[in-house]
């Protein structure tokens, strides 16, 4: 039993934290000190306030209850009576308790919290956390979450985004380090839905198979491929075709498109061109290299494949207005005359063979200027097949393939003279002077043209010691870049330096022709390994 005595000298109104009293144990009585709460029980928590204010994160002061328990350092909450969901909460910075005037820097509201009340509850409230996310629903209760990813510099799988260089690099990075391997679209092809070898075997035979288009730079020409002689059958894009062919066991039409590092004596290089004629080696440059020119009337190009068979012929030839006719026939029969004086472009006739052949194709300028891309033989009792469009060219950059700096450009003549089933771009080599932004955007321009016909693949280049003219675009740099766009775009990132590692290692190795291109030895390799990939 205890009894509480009020000090004499305290005034009234004071509020006591201690007391002075009697304690009774058994008969025994003994005075000595109470706390407060001894006296008078737990200490309240609670508490009210009318004064008005609006919801704010902003510190503010009212009047509440005096001597409650709350002190400087805790947190407190002001919850409106009459909407609960209209609440504010901060770090208590100043409480009087004997006069109840309370100071809250308030730091977070309630989500729909707004308006001015002067009905509030005070309560005490826990210590804020680094969010209000929900983590027992696992931020399912986001009403926008492709929003809230995007605001948080998060890379969404399910809708286009925006995303700036680094960003992009990052993703390259994180996927070149084994969260997805350099096949992920293998053995599908997305845009045919089935793998490449039954798109092959549903297509029946004469109907033009499947079509491989390699936009590159002078490493898909073969420059540098045995001594430059004959150097487009040792590039890569070559021993592709050839691997593919060697393990679908598929017919193959007889190709020759444009020049690929050749010089004019192509008798030498081909034994499918019996006469060179009035042609020469072009300083214009579309699918395969330099075209081949001639600039006045003169003997025919005369073009005999290997093989006996139902052959058509297809001759890609380019456009302009100031450009002279030629003619076309099969072992000097009916002639089709083309006049190509249309906007610059590219173009292509058809002429067919009767009775079985063989057949000579004869390719004759009749008057000005003559520009010839190739001719491509095509048995129409066999097949299906794979033909490679060799697209490369001698010092292309990718700003050349999107057209601006001439008019033949390969991409010009894809969806109208061509549709690839898949378009494999290899460039970078020559693109030192250019920033990553402009080579990004031009990349990008290049792969949406490409994907209205078929799949995309982009192939980093061969490592190089040559320096760029621009020091912030590094082969690194480079390889960076092309595999952030492959990410973005969800299509294959393969890179040579995965099998190359560097310069220093393929010279080591008898694979370089120069500082810049690989010889026939690494061309063989990379040519297997990416006929591989696509079967």
């Amino acid at each position: 039993m205890s009894e509480g005595i009020r000090a004499p000298n305290v005034p009234a109104g004071s509020v006591l934290t201690e007391f002075l009293g009697l304690e009774q144990v058994g008969s025994t009585k003994s005075l000595r000190r109470f706390t407060r709460g001894q006296v008078l029980g737990p200490i309240d928590y609670g508490g009210t306030s009318t004064t008005s204010m609006a919801i704010s994160l902003m510190p503010q002061t009212f009047t509440t209850q005096p001597a409650l328990g709350y002190r400087a350092g805790g947190r407190g909450r002001l919850i409106s009576a009459a909407n609960p969901a209209n609440f504010m909460e901060g770090p208590i910075t100043a409480y009087d308790i004997a006069t109840g005037v309370m100071t809250i820097s308030f730091d977070n509201k309630g989500p729909s919290s707004s308006g001015t009340h002067a009905d509030w509850v005070l309560t005490v409230a826990g210590e804020k956390g680094a969010g209000d996310l929900s983590s027992f629903l696992n931020l399912g209760d986001l009403s926008d979450k492709d929003a809230a990813l995007n605001n948080l510099a998060g890379v969404s799988s399910r809708v286009s985004q925006s995303l700036d260089l680094n960003a992009l690099f990052r993703v390259a990075a994180n996927i070149r380090a084994g969260v997805v391997n350099h096949r992920p679209l293998l053995p599908l092809l997305p845009k045919y839905g089935i793998a490449l070898l039954n798109y092959l075997k549903s297509v029946g035979t004469g109907s033009g198979g499947f079509n491989i288009l390699v936009i590159s730079d002078s490493t898909g020409a073969g420059v540098g491929a045995n001594g430059n002689a004959n150097a487009a059958d040792y590039s890569w894009p070559s021993v592709m075709r050839e691997d593919l062919i060697n393990k679908l066991y598929l017919a193959h039409p007889d190709t020759l498109i444009g020049t690929n590092g050749w010089d004019s004596a192509l008798t030498t290089a081909d034994t499918r061109v019996v006469q060179w004629g009035g042609y020469q080696t072009s300083t214009l440059k579309s699918l395969g290299g330099s075209m081949w020119a001639a600039y006045a009337a003169g003997a025919p190009f005369k073009f005999r494949p290997k093989r006996i068979g139902n052959f058509y012929f297809r001759v890609y030839y380019a456009t302009d207005p100031s450009f002279g006719s030629f003619k076309i026939d099969v072992n000097g029969g009916a002639p089709t005359t083309v006049t190509p004086t249309a906007a610059a472009s590219v173009a292509f006739a058809d002429i067919a063979g009767s009775g079985g052949g063989p057949y000579t194709l004869n390719i004759t300028p009749l008057s000005g200027h003559t520009e010839i891309l190739g001719v491509w033989a095509l048995d129409s009792s066999s097949g299906p097949f794979v033909t490679i469009w060799n697209g490369s060219i001698n010092g292309g950059k990718i700003a050349d393939f999107v057209g601006a700096t001439y008019p033949w450009s390969p991409l010009n003549a894809i969806g109208t003279v061509i549709q690839p089933a898949l378009t494999i771009i290899m460039t970078g080599i020559n693109d030192g002077g250019t920033n990553g932004t402009s080579d990004a955007a031009d990349m990008q321009t290049v792969i949406d043209k490409c994907k209205l016909t078929g799949d995309v693949v982009i192939v980093g280049n061969f490592p190089y010691v040559v320096s760029p003219t621009t020091t912030a675009y590094t082969q690194a740099y480079r390889q960076q870049l092309h595999a952030a766009i492959a990410a973005k775009n969800g299509i294959p990132f393969i890179s040579a330096e995965d099998y190359f590692i560097n310069h220093a290692a393929m010279v080591a190795a008898g694979m370089s022709f120069d500082d810049f291109h690989p010889n026939e030895i690494a061309y063989s390799i990379f040519g297997k390994v990416t006929g591989g990939f696509i079967a």
